[in-house]
């Protein structure tokens, strides 16, 4: 659908979109080249406007607000749901170019100190917010990156067991949120990973830069 709508004027890809769930037309314009759909958001009315940025994934969202005029850009997020707006400045901050301006803050983090048993039920919860689980990083109380395990290591381990037990260090490919985001891609290809976590200089995890970001970066 993405595609289709880049072939159209504006008035017919707002026809399209008009027939479309909020959800759907999400998922079409986050397929888009961001200045196209913030073109689109801008033509529409704002109640719809603002659905569809919220049903956006918040590096998405921030892509397409980055793309519109300062008033456009300050009034459909004082409009937002204050969490995904303050999710979407903070993304915001960050030069587009850089690591932090291609990842998603949406991150599956377990804490070192629980046991097997106590961070399934921490992925239960996760669920809700990220779509698609595969590892997930062990942090400290404090948020330090220390390390990851993957779900499937996690449903097959005896219950009582730590996860600082079982944990992955030494990871691979880790990148500074403020590292060029073709030399993310180029880690990513090195190393064959799925995803790269991106951390601040002090160790903290802010951040995930996935494989389609990395397509649409190469």
């Amino acid at each position: 659908i993405g595609v289709f709508l880049e072939r159209l004027d504006l008035h017919t890809q707002r026809a399209v979109l008009r027939k479309l769930s909020e959800e759907k037309a999400s998922e079409a314009l986050a397929e888009m080249h961001a200045e196209d759909s913030a073109e689109i958001v801008s033509a529409m009315r704002e109640f719809r406007a603002v659905k569809i940025l919220e049903s956006l994934g918040p590096d998405d969202a921030a892509d397409l607000i980055s793309e519109l005029d300062s008033e456009a850009r300050a009034r459909l997020l004082s409009k937002m749901h204050s969490d995904k707006a303050l999710t979407v400045r903070k993304l915001l901050r960050y030069d587009p170019d850089t690591a932090g301006g291609v990842m998603t803050p949406l991150v599956p983090t377990v804490r070192e100190n629980l046991t097997v048993n106590q961070a399934i039920e921490h992925v239960r919860h996760l669920r809700k917010d990220i779509e698609n689980i595969y590892d997930l990083y062990v942090v400290s109380s404090r948020n330090i990156l220390k390390g990851s395990i993957s779900l499937r290591q996690l449903i097959l381990a005896d219950s009582d067991v730590q996860i600082n037990a079982l944990m992955k260090t030494g990871l691979e490919g880790v990148c500074y949120v403020d590292q060029d985001k073709e030399e993310v891609a180029r880690k990513m290809a090195e190393y064959n990973l799925r995803e790269i976590p991106v951390i601040a200089k002090n160790g903290v995890i802010l951040g995930v830069v996935t494989h389609d970001d990395v397509i649409d970066i190469l």
